[in-house]
């Protein structure tokens, strides 16, 4: 699976004493910036004949994997810990979709969807 962040947060991040700033971190690798190469890649399969595909993406990645789905880019959705949806606009994706229920997801708006 590769990996579309500018920079890589380090595996010590979220350890008590870290200094890592991850609004920062997040404002470096938005969608922005992480968009587009995964365009890239969907044109290239589309150009060798792939004619569906899936997407999963965990926390912010749901972003992407929706937008890509409501342009139907893709055929099939997954996501855990979902961030920056918008309920109930964002739930009502025509595409098969795994969504995990958490702070920003509940049961009840997986089981509406």
């Amino acid at each position: 699976m590769p990996d579309f962040f500018a920079d890589p947060a380090p595996p010590d991040c979220f350890n008590p004493g870290s200094t890592f700033d991850f609004g920062a971190w997040v404002g470096r690798n938005g969608l922005n910036t992480t968009e587009p190469p995964v365009r890239k890649v969907l044109a290239a399969l589309k150009e060798g004949g792939v004619s569906k595909g899936a997407a999963v993406g965990y926390c912010y990645g749901a972003r992407l994997c929706f937008n890509l789905a409501f342009e139907d880019a893709i055929t099939v959705v997954a996501t855990s810990h979902p961030s920056l949806l918008k309920v109930p606009e964002d739930i009502e994706v025509r595409h098969p979709c795994f969504r995990e229920a958490d702070r920003g997801l509940t049961d009840a708006d997986c089981h509406r969807a």
